[in-house]
């Protein structure tokens, strides 16, 4: 499954473009809307992983359950950044958050499906649960949130360089 992992990481770091443009207002409203309706299926598929079923030695099973917690911390995270920059104004400090976080779930969900164990249970969930959010995560949310904030940042960056002239 690393070689999967690798690659995708690999096509979005060689795919990031330089002319990228700042979402509009109402397309990162409507970006935060769906990435906020994903969070309940998010929840759910990491949820499902009961690592007490898992016959794997207390250390592997600890490395799993400890990227399960952090992966569900960081999914309140963004709920709590979707609500901030979706009742208030835009913020680049909640985008970051909004990307770290993203970025968090991801790693941990690599995490998770890393230290499996080869059984039929963990193979279930790799494939149904794990690599399905991962790819989701990554080349849905991750990626277009860094060329929105890389964008943003540009755009801010230009309106203090025209206001200090």
């Amino acid at each position: 499954m690393k070689p999967l992992i690798v690659s995708i990481v690999f096509v979005l770091a060689s795919s990031a473009s330089a002319s990228a443009q700042a979402m509009s207002t109402t397309e990162y409203q409507a970006f935060l809307k769906i990435l906020d309706s994903k969070l309940p299926e998010w929840n759910r598929s990491v949820s499902y992983m009961d690592v007490r079923k898992l016959s794997v030695p207390y250390r592997q099973g600890k490395v799993v359950a400890d990227a399960q917690t952090m992966v569900l911390k960081n999914l309140e995270i963004i709920h709590k950044c979707v609500d901030r920059e979706t009742n208030g104004h835009r913020r680049l400090s909640n985008e970051f958050t909004l990307y770290q976080s993203l970025e968090d779930v991801a790693s941990g969900v690599e995490t998770m499906i890393d230290n499996l164990p080869d059984s039929a249970e963990a193979g279930r969930w790799s494939g149904s649960e794990g690599l399905p959010l991962f790819r989701d995560i990554m080349l849905s949310y991750v990626k277009p949130l860094r060329d929105n904030i890389d964008a943003y940042a540009d755009e801010l960056q230009d309106r203090a360089e025209r206001c200090s002239r």
